[in-house]
């Protein structure tokens, strides 16, 4: 509605069609007519105004709440590590950031520890009772047996019979908090191999009560020291699994989207050179800058899921490597000349046969296979 035009070349409808959506303002192309710019803009201007008032706002007050942050940090670390903390514990509106930093370290190490003890047990109860249930007596047996094999516990299959798995789980852990104590471990060790035991003995007692083969050179003058840590890798061993499965699936698909992103950063890097740059010089600096953004990501993937994910019975990794496994969609140029070859050894030579007509050839001034005394070239050949 441009005063400066003539009102016949207004555009009344576009104005109509935009006041609805708009405003949700049912107004008539004949009412427009009727309505000096000012109206309209001052009836517009009424309509949103009581459109505003009429938004609930209240799911924002969350946000103008004084412990906002604190509150959405702590969700966050629940989300993140599974770790349970409440705004108090974070010091509120006047904790500083490497206050809450902290704070949150001791809870994340807490945790771990937690899980150190807890997800051998968790691991055994499920690789036995869980393929059969707690009443398979050779169930019971397997699982007291790697409890006696691991925690030393005296125990033996009449302990667990008609008992709960609840039950059964928290008695193994109750013995898997003993020795996540230094003391205990300390105490084994000295009871094993005494005070100042020799380089055999330690090699002797770490083969059979912590089925790990060591060499003399793996001992570098501190003998129980050694086999301290060789007793705390022992017990700790179905975590250790754990993360090297998720580190291995991690920065395996990790690596393969990171040499994908490269693929198509070469592809289109020589075009830097329009912008007066240096192509070669360019992809180091982006390839390296993508190199770092993938380590980053794995730390952030690996944070995610170390503290919720277990492994099943059965579970085995994929080799991604294994080239059958893999399935295209669609075969695209010479790709289908290559489907029948999986079987054959590729360093074979392969044998290949001549190809022969159906049919001998017919030279143009030979006598024409019809049999009417013409030529080849006058006869069938002609067409």
């Amino acid at each position: 509605m441009d005063v400066d035009t003539d009102r016949q070349e207004w555009d009344l409808r576009g104005l109509s069609s935009w006041a609805m959506s708009r405003f949700g303002v049912n107004i008539s192309q004949n009412q427009l007519r009727k309505m000096t710019p000012e109206e309209v803009a001052e009836q517009l201007n009424q309509t949103a105004c009581g459109r505003i008032d009429q938004i609930d706002l209240t799911p924002l007050a969350v946000y103008l709440a004084e412990d906002f942050a604190v509150q959405s940090l702590a969700e966050w670390a629940e989300a993140k590590f599974a770790v349970t903390v409440t705004t108090d514990e974070l010091g509120g509106r006047e904790a500083t950031a490497e206050d809450v930093r902290t704070i949150l370290i001791e809870k994340v190490e807490q945790l771990y520890r937690r899980r150190e003890i807890e997800y051998p047990v968790e691991y055994a109860l499920d690789m036995t009772l869980g393929q059969t249930g707690p009443e398979n007596v050779y169930a019971i047996g397997q699982l007291v047996a790697w409890a006696n094999r691991k925690y030393e516990g005296n125990l033996s299959t009449d302990d667990f019979h008609n008992v709960k798995p609840q039950e059964i789980y928290q008695s193994i852990v109750g013995l898997s908090e003993q020795w996540s104590a230094p003391q205990r471990l300390e105490q084994s060790l000295r009871q094993g191999v005494g005070d100042n035991p020799t380089v055999e003995q330690a090699i002797e007692f770490a083969k059979v009560r912590f089925d790990t083969d060591l060499t003399p050179a793996d001992f570098n003058g501190d003998i129980l020291g050694r086999l301290s840590d060789v007793g705390r890798r022992f017990l700790r061993r179905e975590v250790t699994e754990l993360e090297r499965y998720i580190l291995l699936q991690i920065y395996d698909s990790s690596w393969m989207d990171h040499l994908l992103s490269m693929d198509h950063l070469k592809s289109g890097i020589g075009l830097r050179g329009f912008a007066e740059q240096d192509p070669r010089v360019a992809y180091k600096r982006e390839g390296a800058n993508q190199f770092q953004e993938m380590l980053a990501a794995v730390r952030d993937k690996v944070t995610d899921m170390i503290f919720k994910v277990r492994l099943t019975a059965g579970q085995e990794m994929a080799n991604v490597y294994q080239i059958s496994n893999m399935v295209h969609e669609q075969l695209t140029g010479y790709d289908h000349l290559t489907q029948g070859m999986d079987a054959q050894d590729p360093g074979a030579p392969q044998k290949v046969e001549t190809i022969k007509r159906d049919v001998p050839k017919v030279g143009r001034n030979d006598p024409c296979p019809c049999g009417s005394g013409k030529k080849y070239k006058k006869c069938c050949g002609r067409v």
